[in-house]
């Protein structure tokens, strides 16, 4: 997760090294929190085909569920019991 990792885990990924790890961290603490693997494109020299190359072990964590647009629906009220048959 590159919204997590340390340095010495990011260098873990092949074409990572201690630099370019260097850069995710310094972008991360300046810019916040990921929201794709395709924002380490803004590194400078990490580019589309060296990221390609590491991006199945990349990830940004769990999405954050979307809060929702409108109030959940009011269950409706619990209907009148019949009478029993005689």
């Amino acid at each position: 997760n590159i919204n997590t990792a340390t340095s010495e885990e990011l260098q873990l990924v092949p074409g990572i090294g201690p630099a370019t790890a260097d850069k995710i961290l310094q972008m991360r603490k300046s810019y916040g929190a990921f929201k794709s693997v395709d924002d380490l494109l803004a590194i400078r020299g990490l580019g589309p085909k060296r990221l390609e190359k590491m991006r199945k072990y990349l990830t940004v964590g769990k999405p954050v569920p979307a809060k929702p647009t409108t109030p959940p629906a009011k269950s409706a009220p619990p209907a009148e019991k019949l009478p029993d048959k005689p």
